[in-house]
């Protein structure tokens, strides 16, 4: 059972396009959504759980229409929102066994399996007598799932799961996203490119309103082999770079802005090649580049045009920016000419003068005495 998108579009009554012709095509398995804040995530996942109306366009799962047969969709629906309310002094157990008879459960000993299996799938069976307002923000995250599981739903949606939980927690979760995409289509809106990376066999990128990307984040990745290259500048240098240079992402590392590139060929010797990764995806794409994961790996690309770099503002009459392996740095700045340093030892004060012996007293005895 697929889910279908076709030209989805949303606009607010403040005039912001939250959706502009989104179109996808999500199989069964685990699908991520990757974008900034505001980009449109949480509009699309609202407008497929049915909260929130489109202003045009289709969408379909299987053989349901989305958007106006509601209630066949919420037969077969799992969502877990951004945020959710629980009522605090209930126990795990009791509101599940309350969600299920809203979700139509309503024989007492179904109930009781229905809870108890996904309690033990979500492992919070032993906190299952515990009182909600006690639970952590990971657990608060498993019993929000458990919720969305009740029903055995076709198509799943998670917004931002993953944000403000530990590392453990996150794991824990996420291993339990990865179990739910083998039987129904999962969809993962979020902002953090790792959730996407481990778990996810397509992606798409969404950008104000607008689908930049859809492709398998593994053929993404490939994509960008040999076409970004890494150096590490001075900060203030850094508006120099960025206005010569197609910078995709500055990370600071120990006082020094280390400044990914996109390029079919390094901008000079001094960049290193880099392997890239999801992010270098996500950022190249963020910054309005092409990324063709279609191309075949082996196509020797189109090379850019030569990349022109600014000189230095003040050079020295003798360029003495020269490094240990014998390449010449565009970004460090000029070294002052050789008669600019001052003489050594110039402001030192002039050495004291020598003190006289002292004078032995006339009645001193004298060493052979």
């Amino acid at each position: 059972m697929n889910l279908v998108i076709s030209q989805l579009s949303k606009t607010y009554p403040n005039g912001v396009h939250a959706l502009r012709g989104v179109s996808l095509a999500i199989k069964p398995g685990m699908f991520g959504l990757l974008g900034p804040n505001g980009a449109g995530k949480s509009t699309l996942m609202r407008i497929l759980a049915t909260l929130q109306e489109a202003d045009s366009g289709e969408a379909r799962l299987g053989e349901i229409d989305v958007l106006r047969d509601k209630e066949s969709l919420r037969r077969t629906l799992g969502y877990l929102p951004q945020e959710f309310g629980v009522y605090p002094r209930s126990t795990a157990e009791e509101m599940l066994d309350h969600f299920a008879l809203l979700k139509g459960i309503t024989a007492r000993g179904e109930r009781r399996d229905t809870v108890a299996a996904l309690l033990q799938q979500t492992n919070l069976w032993d906190a299952r007598r515990r009182r909600l307002d006690g639970f952590s923000g990971g657990m608060r995250q498993r019993f929000g799932i458990a919720v969305a599981l009740i029903g055995d739903p076709r198509l799943i949606i998670v917004d931002e799961p993953t944000a403000g939980l530990d590392p453990a927690e996150r794991a824990r979760f996420l291993n339990l996203l990865s179990e739910l995409g083998e039987r129904a289509v999962v969809i993962l809106s979020t902002h953090i490119v790792e959730d996407v990376s481990e778990l996810c066999t397509r992606m798409a990128i969404i950008e104000r309103g607008s689908i930049r990307l859809e492709a398998e984040p593994l053929r993404a990745v490939e994509a960008l082999r040999g076409r970004v290259w890494r150096r590490g500048v001075d900060r203030a240098l850094l508006p120099r770079v960025e206005e010569a240079l197609p910078v995709i992402s500055t990370t600071l590392v120990g006082g020094r802005t280390l400044v990914h590139v996109y390029g079919d060929a390094p901008p000079d010797p001094t960049w290193e090649p880099v392997e890239p990764d999801l992010k270098d995806v996500y950022f190249t794409v963020m910054k309005g580049i092409e990324v063709s994961p279609d191309v075949a790996a082996d196509v020797e690309p189109e090379p850019l045009p030569p990349l022109v770099l600014p000189p230095p503002q003040a050079p020295a009459p003798v360029d003495a920016r020269v490094s240990p392996a014998g390449w010449s740095d565009p970004f460090a700045p000029p070294l002052p000419a050789p008669d600019a340093f001052p003489p050594p030892f110039a402001d030192l004060p002039p050495p004291l003068p020598a003190a006289d012996p002292p004078r032995r007293r006339a009645d001193a005895p004298r060493e052979d005495e």
